[in-house]
């Protein structure tokens, strides 16, 4: 909506998130995602930020925010590029409520492919790590598309 401003506090605020959901996936023997370093990804979300690319939303109680994600715009075909949960976040499901939202006003700005970043392709086996996170973003609809990393992996 116009009249709307990111400011830092925006990805600050998420990268703040972001410490308790690589935390809920290290606690359950998955080590290998994290988090970007603070330094770079201040500088990196300015960059976002001052060009235009980027967009944050959160959900909050009491003014504290549960969940966020900050969404790369890429015109018709935006691209989720943060996010996190906190505790209390993850207990009431409230990541299925911001990307409800999210996905309905990417919806109503015309928007007809949003990419939800990607997993690897043993997360869909219920024994992978990863399944919980593939699970979510299937709950969404999402159809997989196979894609090759600069490491030739999918």
């Amino acid at each position: 909506p116009s009249g709307e401003k990111c400011t830092l506090w925006g990805p600050l605020a998420l990268r703040h998130l972001e410490d308790p959901t690589y935390g809920r996936r290290h606690d359950q023997g998955n080590l290998e995602p994290r988090a970007m370093d603070r330094p770079n990804y201040r500088k990196t979300m300015e960059a976002y930020l001052n060009a235009g690319a980027v967009r944050f939303w959160f959900v909050e109680r009491d003014g504290r925010p549960l969940p966020g994600l900050g969404v790369l715009l890429y015109g018709p075909r935006p691209y989720y590029q943060v996010g996190g949960t906190s505790a209390e976040g993850y207990q009431c499901r409230a990541a299925f409520a911001a990307f409800g939202y999210v996905i309905d006003a990417l919806c109503s700005a015309g928007v007809t492919e949003f990419h939800l970043g990607g997993v690897p392709d043993a997360a869909e086996s219920e024994s992978d790590l990863d399944h919980g996170l593939y699970r979510f973003k299937r709950g969404f609809g999402a159809e997989p598309v196979r894609c090759w990393d600069g490491w030739g992996r999918t």
